[in-house]
C-alpha cells in the first residue's frame, strides 16, 4: 500500500466520518467502491451518501479510529497498534 493510499484511508475516515463532512464523499470515495449493510451491497457515491446519511442520524457522535488495513493480502499497521 502506497503512502498515498495510506493518507488517503486516513483522510476518509478522518474529514468524512469524524468531521462528518458529506461534500468531501465525492472527492475522497473511488467510483467502484462497495460497502456491506445488513445484507445490502451498497456501491459507488449513490449509494454511499445515502449509507452516510443513515449513519450520521442513527450515531451523530461517531469517531472511528483506523488500526489496519489491508490491501493485496498485507497488513498495513495505522496509530499505536502494529
Amino acid at each position: 500500500m502506497s503512502e498515498a493510499n495510506k493518507d488517503l484511508a486516513k483522510r476518509f475516515f478522518d474529514e468524512v466520518w469524524n468531521k462528518s463532512r458529506r461534500s468531501d464523499i465525492a472527492e475522497l470515495l473511488a467510483p467502484s467502491s462497495v460497502v456491506y449493510e445488513s445484507g445490502e451491497v451498497i456501491r459507488g457515491l449513490e449509494g454511499f451518501e445515502p449509507f452516510f446519511d443513515r449513519m450520521q442520524a442513527t450515531f451523530s457522535d461517531i469517531h472511528v479510529s483506523l488500526n489496519d488495513a489491508f490491501a493485496e493480502r498485507t497488513r498495513y499497521a495505522f496509530g499505536g497498534r502494529s
